[in-house]
């Protein structure tokens, strides 16, 4: 029997990805976990398990997972994780619980397997950051000429994470990868003042899709694509392969991960064998992890500095800054 890891999250990837790996090397029909030591699951926990879960099903395979303490029982069940999951056996004992308004404080698990998806979930991302934000001016302005900072930093946030989900339609499904989709989720905690978001995809990944790059340089290793990735304008059009209305700028990652570590967040992005991630006191740091097929995005921010920071100055400053369509940034 496999041991699960007391903790599902983005810090403890390197762990969780082993246990996955050791898992598809088994040649039994049910993978048995035991579940006796979990006590946490963040957002990018939530978005592994779900997608290790479907690739499972797919395959026709099944999990069973063993002495899963109630509480976490309780909050993977409202988080929906097992929607649309029929392979995961579990003493269900928390079924009939009331479901609680997770509004500004979670987003459950979400797939996007279409473009229509995009900005829907994009919104809700964009809305739970933006949520109880203290000391953020939500006034409209008398003569209707300027949106409150409010709105204009949740126009901002749902066009670069509609960017990123984007991605994984226009390029995580280069290459063969067509049947791939991202899986979406949010969780706020409120003794730290921070929402994580997570965004994972289970496309081609970050070198296969850079793979022909200038910027390459001839260093063809998953870290050297992450940290081309986090460019600004490093992505190809949007409109041209998904008939948007929304003229792309490739500033989804950079945007997204630059504001939260204005915010006294962090950021993280994982793709094949590689891991970046940085936090506002540090610098950005990499490290090989066991493999993943397509591509992790983390990102966390604090709402009591979220209202401090100058979005305008941030997407200004990157290079060949375009204002877009409707959006202010000033």
């Amino acid at each position: 029997m496999l041991v699960c890891p007391p903790a599902l999250t983005h810090e403890s990837l390197p762990r969780f990805l082993r246990v996955l790996h050791l898992a598809s090397e088994l040649q039994t029909e049910q993978i048995d976990l035991d579940c006796t030591a979990l006590r946490f699951v963040d957002p990018m926990g939530l978005c592994l398990l779900n997608q290790w879960f479907h690739d499972l099903q797919d395959k026709g395979r099944q999990v069973r997972l063993n002495n899963l303490p109630l509480q976490i029982e309780s909050f993977l069940a409202r988080m929906d994780l097992f929607q649309g999951i029929d392979c995961v056996q579990y003493d269900n004992r928390t079924g009939g619980y009331q479901r609680n308004d997770l509004t500004g404080h979670a987003i459950e698990v979400t797939t996007v397997r279409d473009t229509d998806s995009i900005d829907l979930a994009a919104a809700r991302v964009a809305e739970a950051v933006v949520f109880d934000i203290p000391d953020i001016d939500r006034t409209p302005d008398p003569d209707g000429m300027v949106a409150p900072l409010a709105e204009q930093f949740t126009e901002l946030l749902e066009y670069v994470f509609s960017e990123i989900l984007a991605n994984t339609m226009q390029h995580g499904r280069r290459r063969g990868w067509n049947h791939a989709h991202a899986t979406v989720a949010a969780q706020y905690y409120p003794s730290r003042g921070k929402l994580a978001v997570a965004i994972l995809d289970n496309g081609c990944g970050l070198l296969e899709t850079l793979q022909t790059h200038s910027a390459m340089e001839g260093d063809r290793s998953h870290e050297k694509a992450i940290e081309i990735a986090l460019r600004p304008r490093v992505s190809s059009n949007r409109d041209g392969e998904l008939g948007l209305d929304m003229r792309n700028q490739g500033i989804g990652l950079t945007v997204s991960t630059r504001i939260a570590l204005a915010s006294q967040g962090q950021f993280g992005v994982f793709s094949g064998t590689g891991w970046r991630k940085a936090n506002s006191n540090g610098p950005t740091a990499s490290k090989a992890i066991p493999f993943w097929q397509g591509t992790g995005v983390y990102l966390e921010f604090d709402r009591s500095t979220m209202g401090l920071v100058h979005k305008h100055v941030i997407v200004r400053e990157l290079p060949g800054f375009q204002e877009v369509g409707a959006l202010t940034f000033g």
